[in-house]
């Protein structure tokens, strides 16, 4: 059993042993092909919460670059298959891992507000997650999550429809146009 496995089975049971966890709409994520899973995040808990509780699937994650400078965060994140992205401009090179992934029919788990918050900020929302799946022609599939993560108190994850964007495929789009269709998937990632 690799790594990843062993903490999806040990993670997975003590999230479902320590919280009330309701998920639904699993069925809207795809079980093959690339796929993008996108996330509102309001806590350090929701990557795992994310990655255990909605898919089998390896979910590879984009992280800050700050929690790689810890080596033995570095490490485990290294061994999950998380890979670190530089929040402060275009980082081309998590850009290029996450097409890498897609291309080869694998999950990226990516939080388009780029930071934790508490409330929809349309004002947070990054283009590069819907640039990033028109460019490897996959899906986003939006997700809430609601918890405050106290012990058996409600983890309640929404899973919603995949969104495919087949009619931006090929063409040309600018900075706004990602940063628009962007706010757009916030809205439904918050049922707005």
């Amino acid at each position: 059993m690799n790594l990843y496995k062993l903490v999806h089975f040990v993670t997975g049971n003590f999230y479902k042993l320590s919280f009330g966890v309701t998920v639904k709409g699993k069925e809207n994520i795809p079980k093959e092909g690339g796929v993008i899973l996108c996330s509102n995040h309001s806590s350090n808990f929701d990557p795992i919460a994310l990655a255990i509780l909605t898919t089998k699937r390896h979910v590879h994650f984009m992280a800050k670059k700050e929690l790689f400078e810890n080596k033995l965060l570095k490490k485990l994140m290294d061994n999950v298959g998380t890979f670190p992205i530089d929040r402060e401009g275009n980082d081309l090179k998590a850009i290029k891992t996450a097409l890498r992934i897609l291309k080869n029919d694998g999950v990226v788990g990516i939080f388009p507000e780029g930071t934790r918050t508490k409330d929809m900020d349309l004002t947070k929302a990054k283009g590069g997650v819907t640039m990033i799946a028109i460019k490897a022609q996959v899906p986003i599939v939006p997700v809430h999550i609601k918890s405050n993560y106290k012990f058996l108190e409600p983890l309640q994850i929404s899973i919603k429809e995949p969104i495919y964007y087949n009619e931006f495929y090929g063409k040309k789009l600018n900075k706004d146009d990602y940063n628009e269709l962007s706010e757009e998937l916030l809205k439904t990632i918050y049922g707005k």
